[in-house]
């Protein structure tokens, strides 16, 4: 497979995993899927001008670098005006309803006073076992490459956050069940983080609470199997087709 049939793939495989429904309903294989694809075309573009390694590698550490200046900044400010609360959450004094994380090893929950009035014990539960959830897996992270790439990669940073949403949404319905998570996800929806942050309910509200409302429909494990085994085929091939001809 040449460079440029990879390329061509991906032109193809890009837009159909924005527009497929089955990424809902295995969100942690689709936001591996999105990755592999990604690298495929990275290595491509690479295979065929080799330069564009640099720009790669300089485009992801300046978008980490960006994002952990801007955590940090945030976090400084945050220490001027926020209270720690008893289970360790930052809360700020603020009528909206906005509930968020800041990744990182200095990070940690933010919470505002209007989404404390608003949400029930077991709804405040849920929102805060998604958010930790983020921090635990480190979802900045999954959302990296397609936050740098901005507007090279139309679609793409949309999709793979709505998936990390309801990776975080899976984790806390296992631990509060579906209802605390809709209903706190319908009473803090709109809230805007700051852009270093992961919200709740800011990204892909509509399709969440879809899924939140229907009965649970997992991807079968085959299905799973063959979708990771042909991204991880198409990954390989520039890499193939560079160093072994093919």
């Amino acid at each position: 497979m040449t460079q440029v049939g990879v390329l061509a793939i991906g032109a193809l495989v890009w837009p159909a995993l924005v527009r497929a429904c089955w990424p809902a309903r295995a969100p942690r294989t689709a936001i591996a899927v999105w990755h592999l694809v990604t690298a495929g075309v990275a290595a491509a573009v690479v295979g065929l001008f080799p330069p564009a390694l640099c720009a790669v590698l300089v485009l992801l550490l300046w978008g980490y670098g960006h994002r952990a200046r801007g955590r940090r900044r945030h976090l400084r400010l945050l220490r001027l005006v926020a209270r720690r609360s008893a289970d360790g959450s930052l809360v700020v004094d603020h009528p909206g309803r906005l509930v968020y994380c800041l990744p990182g090893r200095a990070g940690g929950v933010v919470i505002s006073a209007g989404a404390l009035a608003a949400l029930s014990a077991a709804e405040l539960s849920a929102v805060l076992a998604h958010e930790r959830a983020h921090l635990r897996e480190r979802h900045d992270l999954a959302l990296l490459p397609f936050a740098a790439l901005g507007r090279l990669a139309p679609g793409a940073h949309a999709a793979v956050a709505t998936l990390v949403e309801m990776c975080a949404d899976d984790q806390a319905v296992r631990r509060h069940g579906r209802r605390a998570v809709r209903a706190a996800l319908r009473r803090i929806a709109g809230g805007i983080p700051p852009q270093m942050g992961l919200a709740a309910a800011s990204t892909g509200i509509p399709a969440r609470l879809r899924r939140l409302d229907l009965p649970p429909r997992v991807l079968p494990v085959w299905v799973r199997a063959l979708l990771l085994m042909s991204a991880v085929l198409y990954a390989f091939a520039p890499v193939a087709s560079t160093y072994y001809g093919l």
